[in-house]
């Protein structure tokens, strides 16, 4: 083997180590800003790869004041990556993907509509989803971003 070789297995192994630091540290935090940071981090490339630019990523609390999520008055945690003025793309970040990350993404989706943007792609970005919420999401038109996809026998 030559030396490059080594070297570049040697690279590989930082990054799988790095990645797998990561992982550990948003297992600890469970939810917040840190662990968005986090997963915005770890699914970077992935991210990339679809056009998305994670440092303008943006969060916001919106309110739904006309009833749009059949819930009136409630506060939604919203992040979001602006296209143009009227275009945006939605994300929630998660440790398991299912199919309450798929609804939420939908009801965010219902109320940003109704506030006049265009809601052009939807992001479900987690650790691990089982397959059958992974086939869920994409139905409805997110897209999943996620470290596994398990299926029923490997629960």
């Amino acid at each position: 083997m030559k030396v490059e070789d080594y070297n570049k297995q040697i690279d590989d192994l930082k990054k799988a180590i790095d990645r797998l630091s990561m992982y550990i540290e948003t297992l600890i935090l469970g939810s917040g800003r840190k662990f968005e940071r986090l997963m915005k981090e770890i699914y970077k490339e992935e991210l990339e790869s679809h056009g998305v630019d994670v440092k303008k990523i943006k969060r916001k609390v919106i309110v739904d004041e006309k009833g749009v999520t059949a819930l009136k008055g409630f506060e939604y945690e919203v992040y979001f990556y602006e296209v143009s003025d009227s275009e945006v793309y939605i994300f929630k970040f998660t440790i398991e993907g299912d199919k309450d990350s798929v609804i939420q993404l939908l009801n965010r989706k219902l109320l940003l509509e109704s506030m006049g943007k265009k809601v052009t792609k939807m992001f479900l970005v987690c650790h691990v989803i089982e397959e059958e919420d992974k086939e869920l999401a994409e139905k409805y038109g997110v897209t999943v971003i996620a470290g596994q996809v398990i299926g029923k026998s490997d629960l």
